[in-house]
């Protein structure tokens, strides 16, 4: 549902881009330029909130286990620095 309806008019966003917060304030503005329904409205939502937090939770894991944390200092939350 996310790609099917979401690209129509504009790229694929990353689900990680954006708190949780943010995508429940987008989403349904998003969803009404679509012209998509509630229910699909909802797994879209479902849909980058899981996405983003596997996303977000495997950055984590990989620094807790370098020792690190998940900022550099490009301010990405990449497992490496941008140089």
């Amino acid at each position: 549902a996310y790609e099917a309806n979401c690209a129509k008019c504009h790229g694929l966003k990353d689900p990680a881009r954006y708190s949780e917060e943010k995508w429940k304030k987008v989403n349904p503005r998003m969803a009404k330029k679509a012209g998509v329904d509630a229910a699909t409205e909802e797994l879209i939502l479902k849909y980058v909130l899981t996405a983003g937090s596997a996303a977000n939770s495997g950055a984590q894991a990989f620094h807790k286990n370098i020792g690190g944390d998940a900022s550099n200092s490009s301010g990405h939350d990449l497992p490496f620095q941008i140089i």
